[in-house]
């Protein structure tokens, strides 16, 4: 039976779902580094303690809203993906994997990066998941090399694909993400067939 939450336990979530918002709107309107703790506050119409209730620092509450971005992107792909083959399955996946990354002003995105490199990744186990699907799935139909565990092609192809968006980020932007992203993810797929 699942639990009814309190008004209490409501009213917190709204507070935490309130600035994660603010945060995520001034982050791409103005960069992370410009976003002030008091921005997100002022924008949230609520109190800076609040804020530190919720969240320990200004790079917390932004590994939150790239935990948010992996919930829709997750939804995205639930709900629209197309893909006939697992190959293909593999690169529309982590094609979203990579548009969501780097949804949002560069200087956001960099940020990101930098933030989460500084604190260490925090993968979505529900990314995890549906990654290790789609790859157990592709081995089963012969599509890709079972000799390696479905774990480590899931965190190579994750790892790859997120060093490639910090790659551009060193690169300042300098070339189309997705087609070279996708470009360089089919390369890659063929080491493991």
């Amino acid at each position: 039976m699942e639990r009814l939450q309190t008004n209490r336990q409501k009213q917190a979530a709204a507070s935490k779902n309130k600035l994660v918002a603010a945060a995520m709107e001034l982050f791409n309107e103005k960069g992370y580094e410009q976003t002030t703790v008091q921005d997100i506050c002022k924008l949230a119409g609520l109190s800076v303690g609040v804020f530190y209730h919720y969240f320990p620092s200004k790079s917390d509450v932004l590994q939150t809203v790239r935990l948010r971005k992996n919930e829709k992107l997750l939804d995205y792909i639930r709900t629209k993906s197309c893909s006939r083959k697992h190959t293909e399955a593999i690169l529309e996946l982590f094609g979203f994997v990579v548009r969501q990354q780097s949804d949002g002003p560069f200087d956001l995105v960099r940020n990101s990066f930098a933030t989460a490199a500084h604190q260490g990744f925090q993968l979505d186990e529900d990314l995890l998941n549906l990654c290790a699907q789609v790859i157990e799935s592709a081995q089963m139909a012969g599509e890709l090399t079972d000799k390696l565990s479905t774990e480590t092609i899931c965190r190579d192809l994750l790892t790859a694909s997120r060093g490639f968006v910090y790659h551009w980020c060193e690169c300042g932007g300098a070339f189309n993400l997705e087609t070279e992203h996708k470009s360089y993810l089919r390369r890659l797929l063929q080491a493991y067939i």
